[in-house]
C-alpha cells in the first residue's frame, strides 16, 4: 500500500480527496479534469544522487496538479503558468538542474522549499493565492519526514513557515 503523499498514492486517491476538490473548486478559470501528479522535488533531480536508489519512483513525493498547470504549453513562451520542473523548456533545463545539484549535495530539504516556492508561483499565477495548493503538498512533505529524506525540524519548517500551515 503506497504512503499518503507518495507519487502512487497520489495517482490513485486525487479525485476523492478532498484536498484536491477544495482546489479544483477554487481553480474555475483552469480546467481541472486532466491532473497529473507531480513529484516534488522532480523526478529528475533524483538522478546520480544518493536519494535516486532509496526511494522508488512510485514512493517519491509528489502532489496532483492539473495537467494545464503541470505541463508547458506550446504556444505560451515557455515562462510561468506552470511547474518550471516540467517539459524540456528553457527554464526546466536550469531549474532542474539546480535543484538536481542541491540533491547530489545531500540537500533534500533545500530542492524541496525551492521546489514549494516554485509550485506557489504556479498557484499564484492560477488564483491569485500563493498558497492554494499548500494543502495538497503537505502530505509529501511528511513523507519525506517518514523516510528520513528530510528531519522532523525541517519538515516543521515547511508546513509552518514557506507553507504557511498550521
Amino acid at each position: 500500500m503506497p504512503n499518503e503523499g507518495s507519487y502512487d498514492w497520489w495517482r490513485a486517491n486525487y479525485a476523492t480527496d478532498a484536498r484536491y476538490l477544495k482546489v479544483a473548486s477554487v481553480l474555475t478559470g483552469v480546467d481541472c479534469s486532466q491532473v497529473e501528479v507531480d513529484h516534488f522535488p522532480p523526478n529528475a533531480s533524483y538522478t546520480g544522487t544518493l536519494y535516486d536508489s532509496r526511494v522508488s519512483y512510485g514512493g517519491r513525493p509528489a502532489f496532483p496538479l492539473p495537467k494545464y498547470l503541470h505541463r508547458y504549453k506550446k504556444g505560451d513562451g515557455g515562462m510561468g503558468g506552470h511547474a518550471s520542473t516540467t517539459g524540456s523548456t528553457f527554464v526546466q533545463v536550469g531549474w532542474t538542474g539546480e535543484l538536481t545539484m542541491l540533491m547530489a549535495a545531500g540537500k533534500y530539504f533545500e530542492a524541496m522549499r525551492q521546489d514549494i516556492f516554485d509550485k506557489q508561483n504556479v498557484a499564484y499565477y492560477a488564483s491569485g493565492n500563493r498558497h492554494l495548493f499548500d494543502e495538497l503538498m503537505a502530505p509529501a512533505v511528511k513523507l519525506a519526514v517518514h523516510l528520513g529524506l528530510i528531519t522532523e525540524t525541517e519538515g516543521y519548517s515547511l508546513l509552518f513557515s514557506a507553507m504557511r500551515l498550521g
